[in-house]
């Protein structure tokens, strides 16, 4: 079984390796941009305000969790 899936393994890597090789011939880009993630949905503060809402609920779980958690003992 192990033979197995190592042949079918290389046979994958092989046929990625020629099909990178073509779309290069092809002129046509396999990898991300370096700007790949600069254009977000959501701005920087929009999701500051995500995170501050999450943490401050987080935090009032924790706190809620515990205070009945010490009633009960």
């Amino acid at each position: 079984m192990m033979f197995v899936l190592s042949v079918s393994h290389r046979q994958a890597q092989a046929a990625v390796l020629e099909g990178i090789a073509r779309l290069h011939q092809m002129n046509i880009a396999t990898k991300r941009p370096d700007d790949y993630f600069a254009e977000m949905v959501k701005t920087d503060e929009h999701m500051k305000k995500v995170f501050s809402k999450f943490t401050l609920y987080s935090i009032q779980y924790f706190v809620i969790f515990w205070f009945h958690l010490l009633l009960l003992y």
